[in-house]
């Protein structure tokens, strides 16, 4: 399975070329200070492409673009939704989660008017949520 790699631009996340992900990588592990945290790094590297190619199948089944924030609008193009909308009105907390962390606005209304928090039923998740959002808002 080629190797899939998103880039922030504009406060949007797009699925973009693994080869500079890969160098932009290397120049970070370039010089590491011990050898554990490169292994520390290689797994959190594993864990990150796993979770990108988790959001793209989830992107390509639900027929959206590659973009998170980009709408998808229905074949006469009055009604439209969001990723991260389709993902909480299907219940899937992990979809959720990882489209927050990845830069999807938690506050988008598809075309009723409702927002991905107005369809996440389980306060856990909502507490969640909110708070991965707010950490990744104010850069914490």
């Amino acid at each position: 399975m080629a190797e899939l790699v998103f880039e922030q631009v504009g406060g949007r996340c797009k699925l973009s070329s693994p080869d500079d992900f890969i160098s932009h990588l290397t120049n970070d592990v370039a010089k590491p200070r011990r050898k554990s945290s490169l292994n520390g790094q290689w797994l959190k590297h594993q864990q990150s492409l796993q979770e990108q190619a988790k959001i793209a199948d989830f992107l390509r089944r639900h027929r959206f673009m590659d973009d998170l924030d980009a709408p998808k609008f229905s074949c006469l193009g009055f009604k439209y939704t969001f990723p991260l909308v389709e993902a909480a009105r299907a219940e899937d907390g992990l979809m959720v989660l990882l489209l927050i962390r990845f830069g999807a606005d938690l506050y988008q209304k598809n075309h009723w008017g409702y927002t991905a928090f107005d369809y996440i039923k389980s306060k856990a998740l909502r507490r969640k949520a909110h708070s991965l959002h707010l950490k990744i808002r104010l850069g914490l």
